[in-house]
C-alpha cells in the first residue's frame, strides 16, 4: 500500500469512532431520533480509544493514516474541551399545546352527562336539537333503547 493512502478499513473505522463523538457532543442529530444531546462520558470513553490505537500502532501506519487518526482526535478533544465548559441544556417540557390539544372528559357533552348525577339528564347545549314532545311534556317511546 502507498504511503498516502489510508487502508479502507481504518478509514471506516475513525469515520465511525468519529461520527460517533460527534453525535455524543451534541454536534451532529442522532440518526436514531433526530434529536441532538450530548453524552460527554462517552466522547471521553471514544477518546481514549483513539489514544490506545495511536499508542498501539505508532510506526506501523503509513503516514497518511497516521495524519487522520491525529485530525480525529483533536478534533474530538478540542469539542470535548468545549463542550465540557459548557453548562448541561436543560431538560425539554412537553410543550402546553400537546396538553391543551387532549380534550378532557368535562369539556364534552359526554363527559358531562358522565358527571350528572344518577338518573338526572345532562343539559344539552341551546344549539342542539331537542327530542319531540308528546302531548303530557314526555319524549315519545321508540323502538330503540334510549
Amino acid at each position: 500500500m502507498p504511503a498516502d493512502e489510508i487502508h479502507p478499513h481504518l478509514r471506516h473505522l475513525f469515520a465511525q469512532y468519529e461520527m460517533l463523538g460527534m453525535i455524543w457532543l451534541g454536534k451532529l442529530p442522532d440518526p436514531a431520533t433526530g434529536q441532538t444531546h450530548r453524552e460527554l462520558p462517552q466522547v471521553r470513553a471514544v477518546i481514549q480509544f483513539f489514544e490506545m490505537l495511536e499508542a498501539k500502532t505508532r510506526g506501523n501506519l503509513t503516514p497518511a493514516e497516521e495524519g487522520e487518526l491525529r485530525r480525529v482526535l483533536t478534533l474530538l478533544r478540542l469539542n470535548y474541551v468545549e463542550e465540557a465548559r459548557r453548562p448541561e441544556p436543560a431538560a425539554a417540557e412537553p410543550e402546553p399545546e400537546a396538553a391543551a390539544a387532549e380534550p378532557t372528559p368535562e369539556a364534552s357533552p359526554a363527559g358531562r352527562a358522565a358527571e350528572a348525577a344518577p338518573g338526572a339528564r345532562a343539559e344539552q347545549p341551546a344549539n342542539e336539537s331537542t327530542a319531540e314532545q308528546d302531548e303530557s311534556g314526555r319524549e315519545p317511546r321508540s323502538g330503540g333503547l334510549a
